[in-house]
């Protein structure tokens, strides 16, 4: 069970990257760090989890352990203990520890000639150099792995781009890009997906088509550029 980026779920979506034949055709050579913020592990207790990770459990344990936060259960139970938990339980807990720093996770893309050389969590934004930021909390990156436009999400204020203003046009569709092959990945997500609202459907909507248009344009000037290069 996977509920937020992973070592072994960014090995998983590097290979995706990789194999996919939209990023050849777009031929990125960029550093990217995708920040997730609001994790909120706080507000999730390990009751809200999936059932199989709390019952292989005795009733009694289960019941005092499933009002506990998810931030609680990862300082309070140490590695004495989560030696005697179930595999899942276990696994979450280790993966909280290490790689979710202050509610937050950092994740590094290495981009070369349409392949992810390199995919890696950072312990902070300033362990490696980049070309460009996407920063948006987690409940925005779940939206737009489940579909929702990456160019809606920048307009609305939800999404942060940093890097070259005058290629967040490129960004956009690249970022996009990067999530459609994200939603590949087996994963199972922290907060629920809650309907959008009347406004966020017709933001949507009216970006959905041009999106698409912005992905063919960059696509098709990236092969006309190399189609010009001298090597």
């Amino acid at each position: 069970m996977v509920l937020y980026p992973t070592e072994e779920w960014l090995e998983e979506y590097r290979r995706l990257i990789t194999e996919s034949g939209e990023m050849d055709d777009f031929g990125f050579d960029e550093n990217l760090l995708l920040v997730i913020t609001d994790l909120n592990l706080s507000r999730v207790t390990l009751g809200d989890l999936h059932d199989s990770v709390l019952d292989e459990l005795p009733d009694n344990v289960r019941e005092g352990l499933s009002e506990m936060s998810l931030a609680a259960a990862t300082e309070l139970i140490d590695e004495s203990v989560r030696t005697s938990l179930p595999d899942q339980l276990r696994h979450l807990l280790d993966q909280t520890d290490r790689d979710v720093v202050d509610g937050t996770i950092y994740a590094y893309l290495e981009l070369a000639d349409g392949d992810c050389t390199e995919a890696v969590l950072l312990g902070s934004a300033d362990d490696r150099e980049v070309d460009s930021i996407f920063r948006a909390s987690a409940g925005t990156w779940q939206s737009i792995i489940a579909g929702r436009p990456a160019t809606s999400a920048i307009l609305a204020g939800d999404l942060e781009i940093i890097g070259n203003e005058l290629l967040k046009l490129q960004y956009a569709a690249e970022l996009q890009l990067l999530c459609d092959i994200a939603a590949d990945v087996d994963t199972e997500f922290l907060f629920e997906h809650h309907d959008r609202s009347l406004v966020d459907f017709v933001i949507d909507e009216s970006i959905r088509q041009p999106i698409t248009l912005q992905k063919c344009v960059t696509r098709q000037a990236a092969l006309t550029m190399r189609t010009f290069a001298p090597f």
